[in-house]
């Protein structure tokens, strides 16, 4: 009895990973902008996209999202401004390294899938609602965030960095 609760085990643990998808790393970023001093808008990128996605387009039940990003590769074209954010009152990149998502489910509504799942960064897991397309093995989804929710910038006044935070991710698959 043991056995064979042992081989389907093994099976399913097969049958999954081989839908299992690779990240094409360098194909997929995360861009975000968010306002400046309330009227200048900051734009950046992270990238070091790692991660599996099982993803099914006639099997969303099964499908599932495991991504993470580099948060020590933030880049806006200010290198001071760069170095500041990987600092400990924004990113604190020493202890936090990578900013990942985990989804829980994902359904299909009209043109757009919406994946639900917990967003990580900074030490604080919180759920969001992904809506994205897909087409030609690359995934493009939006989401809005607060900073704050996740302490990323907590001592800087709202005037000098806004709160809300637009995020565009893609995502290559091989």
């Amino acid at each position: 009895m043991i056995k064979k609760y042992l081989i389907a085990l093994v099976l399913a643990i097969s049958l999954s990973l081989a839908k299992a998808q690779t990240i094409n790393s360098e194909k997929s970023i995360v861009n975000f902008e968010l306002s400046n001093m309330g009227f200048n808008t900051v734009k950046g990128t992270f990238k070091g996209m790692t991660g599996e996605i099982v993803f099914d387009v006639n099997d969303l039940k099964m499908a599932s999202f495991k991504v993470c990003v580099d948060a020590n590769t933030v880049f806006t074209e200010n290198e001071k401004r760069d170095i500041h954010l990987k600092k400990e009152d924004f990113f604190n990149t020493s202890k936090f390294p990578a900013i990942c998502f985990v989804s829980n489910s994902i359904s299909k509504s009209k043109e757009v899938f919406v994946v639900k799942g917990v967003l990580e960064m900074h030490g604080i897991t919180m759920g969001v609602e992904i809506p994205f397309t897909y087409k030609n093995k690359v995934f493009k989804g939006k989401l809005l965030i607060n900073r704050l929710d996740y302490k990323v910038g907590e001592g800087t006044g709202t005037f000098m960095v806004g709160n809300e935070v637009e995020i565009e991710i893609i995502c290559a698959i091989k």
